[in-house]
């Protein structure tokens, strides 16, 4: 593998804080050009004028806007650095490898797991190794799961928006509520989070029984193939399989129907891997299958966020906040600062993507 001797990182955006400063810090050791879009870090108390640091001010959310900033005086960038789920599609990365720059694309970093907002295909087709950081934000996802869990086994959404306007709830009729102690959660996809899931819901005296394709042992977890018998055992369904192909839609009315009568659903994985149309049906009907359920990520979010699920009284919506906490998005940015310093350093040493294109960079 081989990095040019000058490498330009343009950071598209930055989560303000101490990891920031500190990776801005690495590369310039490194001798690396470093580009900051401070578009979002403007408005906060994050220095924006750090010394040999460039800056750009662009919307991460305007594709034109992307472009132009990338082959702006047709320089270009050897890293790129996401952040936020921003779409990165072929036509960005086509644009970002063009012969046309002096500095070719050849690494996309993305603090945090998820990479179904980046083509992998393209970056994989134009030599362009994709990073991420997976786990470092499993502690932080699980702590919601938690909270979800509970709000909606006690209905403390509803129960707390009647008392705000005065009512005096003691039950809920047609929405049971429950204790956690004794019931039985089931975990779609036993990757990071749902590790860290595993024993906060054991402590509350949980029986868990997870869904894994492969064949996966989890000591003192129940663990099967069978996505079905998960659905139909389970009080609690927690979701946290990335979006694939193959798990587009893995929840659908289908699905739905044969879950446990008055279990809850949530999703804090990935928008898409419920169908929210076949969700919100199901959730209106007065002989539905799941009571309520909550929702963090959707198929479209930010500036594009809209769900069917909004004006359910029964659905608790987050804005995708799961792994958004101080500790996990500095852990990520240190992380992947690692991984960027490896990769200069002429290193493999970090988790890869799209790891198809590992073929092409012989260590």
């Amino acid at each position: 593998m081989s990095v040019s001797s000058t490498t330009r990182v343009l950071i598209m955006d930055a989560y303000p804080g101490k990891a920031i400063t500190d990776e801005i810090a690495h590369l310039l050791k490194l001798k690396a050009k470093v580009t900051l879009n401070i578009n979002k870090l403007k408005n906060t108390s994050f220095n924006c004028n750090l010394e040999g640091v460039n800056t750009v001010d662009f919307n991460l959310e305007d594709k034109d806007q992307v472009i132009q900033c990338i082959k702006h005086g047709n320089i270009g960038y050897t890293i790129i650095q996401l952040w936020t789920n921003i779409l990165f599609d072929r036509e960005i990365i086509e644009t970002a490898c063009s012969s046309k720059l002096i500095n070719r694309l050849k690494l996309i970093a993305q603090p945090g797991v998820g990479t179904d907002h980046i083509d992998c295909e393209a970056a994989t087709d134009n030599d362009v190794i994709v990073i991420n950081t997976p786990g470092c934000n499993a502690n932080a996802v699980a702590e919601l799961i938690m909270g979800q869990m509970l709000a909606l086994a006690r209905n403390i959404s509803y129960i707390d928006s009647q008392a705000h306007q005065g009512i005096w709830t003691n039950q809920v009729k047609d929405l049971p509520y429950f204790e956690l102690s004794g019931k039985t959660l089931g975990i779609v996809g036993l990757g990071n989070t749902a590790m860290a899931l595993i024993p906060k819901a054991q402590a509350f005296g949980m029986t868990i029984i997870g869904y894994s394709r492969s064949q996966k042992t989890v000591e003192g977890v129940k663990v099967t193939q069978d996505l079905h018998e998960v659905l139909k055992n389970s009080d609690i369904v927690s979701m946290h399989v990335p979006l694939t192909p193959e798990t587009k839609n893995l929840i659908g009315s289908n699905e739905l129907k044969i879950m446990k009568k008055g279990s809850l659903l949530i999703n804090d994985s990935r928008g898409g891997v419920i169908d929210e149309d076949a969700l919100a049906s199901e959730l209106k009907k007065p002989d539905r299958s799941i009571s309520r359920a909550a929702v963090d990520t959707f198929a479209n979010e930010r500036s594009v966020f809209k769900t069917p699920l909004e004006g359910l009284s029964n659905v608790l919506l987050t804005s995708h906040l799961g792994g958004r906490t101080p500790e996990s998005l500095e852990k990520s940015l240190v992380t992947v600062t690692e991984c960027i310093v490896n990769f200069i350093n002429n290193s493999l040493k970090f988790p890869v993507a799209n790891k198809s294109v590992l073929k092409k960079y012989p260590e």
